[in-house]
């Protein structure tokens, strides 16, 4: 089967703990799926490696192609390299989850507490309509009231009569 020029984490995994024997190599299963061999055996998800991994990856494959199968400096050099990048990525993970987590308790109990301030100034101003509403009302009918006193008042003269 051709070897992939990238190995998949899982795979990567085990040629940075590989000491003696063939070397590990990432390998296509030759069925239609995108899983390697490893992954396929183990009935895992096969994730390909990006970033730094990635890059370290790349360095432990030439070092192990160049070795033919023997454990040399440049080899352990890179397995650490790439225990190193894997140890990071997985850290860097588990930080933003928690870091995401307590990022969205945050702004939960800021949504609560803006939407009860909503809440009290949509109260607060309908509560001021109503008020202003009953001083429209109580002005509107003492103007009726002074309106029907001036022409109970002014009914009198003759300029108010009706022909």
């Amino acid at each position: 089967m051709p070897a992939r020029a990238v190995p998949c984490q899982r795979c990567l995994d085990a040629a940075s703990k590989w000491k003696e024997g063939n070397s590990p190599h990432c390998e296509d299963d030759g069925s239609a799926s995108s899983k390697c061999g490893r992954c396929r055996q183990s009935n895992e998800v096969c994730v390909v490696a990006s970033g730094m991994v990635k890059a370290r990856a790349i360095q432990l494959q030439s070092a192990l192609n160049e070795s033919h199968d023997t454990l040399t400096d440049k080899v352990r050099e890179a397995q650490t390299g790439v225990r190193k990048a894997l140890r990071n990525n997985k850290n860097r993970k588990g930080m933003n989850t928690v870091r995401l987590a307590e990022q969205n308790r945050t702004e939960a109990s800021e949504h609560a507490e803006n939407r009860a301030q909503f809440h009290e100034r949509v109260v607060a101003a309908l509560e001021r309509k109503a008020a202003a509403g009953e001083r429209a009302a109580t002005a509107q009918e003492a103007s009726f009231k002074r309106l029907a006193d001036l022409e109970n008042t002014l009914s009198p003269l003759p300029l108010f009569r009706t022909p």
